[in-house]
């Protein structure tokens, strides 16, 4: 088959059939509340655009811990959970002199309202330079056991506590505003086999009869699959754009896949 070079467009009748589709961006969260039984200090919780927020902590307390969930997840019953990342802006202010420290010192998933699984905090600094931290990696799930009912529940997140290390006493907040405030990804084995993981960042693809990969860089490889996991199709990128014909592959469910910006974007498409 030979390969027309154009823009990255597969040309072939086409839907949207899956909400798992990888890319950089994460869910957001949509509600906040107070998990008491660890620290003292108690957010003030869903108001003036702030998740969560500390106009007096003072050096070495511990706040209660921030509990975010309703994110919104919906994945397929019959996969399999294999890894969570989540991310964190915390904004800090110091409010009398001195210096700003808070230590993450609780970072832990929260299923049906408890803490599971291990403790990903006591490694990061917050400070008065707005910083965004990453826990967790696609193929762990933190030491705790999920199930897709437990991920899809509106229960489902992870809880914060911050310690203050620093001299001064401390305003902190997180805002609902900011770009990457509190986040999670799932990522996830479908039926398939196929790794694949749920985020919140609009599909970077245009269904109109036309499969538009927009992102993909030069020296991609891009591959094509059946519905059962056999390779049907693989084709690198030679340049910014390219078209690649597959009308010569049967009717039915395939999935494609390649990697972009380290991340593994993958989906589904029908071919009529």
């Amino acid at each position: 088959m030979k390969k027309i070079i154009s823009t990255l467009l597969i040309i072939i009748s086409i839907q949207n059939v899956s909400n798992a589709q990888m890319s950089a961006g994460f869910f957001s969260v949509t509600a906040s509340n107070n998990y008491t039984p660890t620290g003292t200090k108690a957010w003030a919780t869903n108001f003036n655009g702030l998740y969560g927020m500390i106009t007096n902590l003072k050096p070495n307390e511990l706040t209660q811990g921030l509990q975010f969930n309703g994110f919104g997840f919906n994945i397929p019953a019959a996969s399999q959970i294999v890894g969570v990342q989540a991310i964190l802006t915390y904004s800090v202010l110091p409010i009398t002199s001195g210096i700003s420290i808070l230590k993450d010192s609780i970072v832990q998933l929260m299923v049906n309202n408890l803490p599971v699984g291990n403790n990903l905090g006591g490694v990061h600094n917050f400070t008065t330079v707005v910083t965004t931290f990453t826990y967790g990696d696609p193929v762990s799930t933190w030491g705790a056991t999920l199930t897709p009912a437990a991920v899809n529940a509106t229960n489902f997140g992870f809880v914060s506590n911050l310690k203050s290390i620093g001299t001064a006493t401390t305003q902190v907040g997180i805002e609902k505003t900011q770009s990457q405030s509190a986040k999670m990804k799932i990522y996830y084995v479908s039926t398939t086999g196929v790794i694949e993981s749920q985020t919140a960042v609009a599909k970077s693809f245009s269904y109109n009869n036309i499969l538009n990969v927009n992102d993909a860089d030069a020296n991609t490889l891009i591959e094509i699959y059946t519905i059962e996991g056999k390779k049907v199709k693989e084709a690198v990128i030679e340049r910014n754009e390219e078209k690649i014909d597959l009308s010569y592959l049967k009717p039915g469910l395939y999935i494609y896949q390649y990697t972009q910006n380290k991340e593994k974007v993958s989906g589904k498409f029908i071919i009529n």
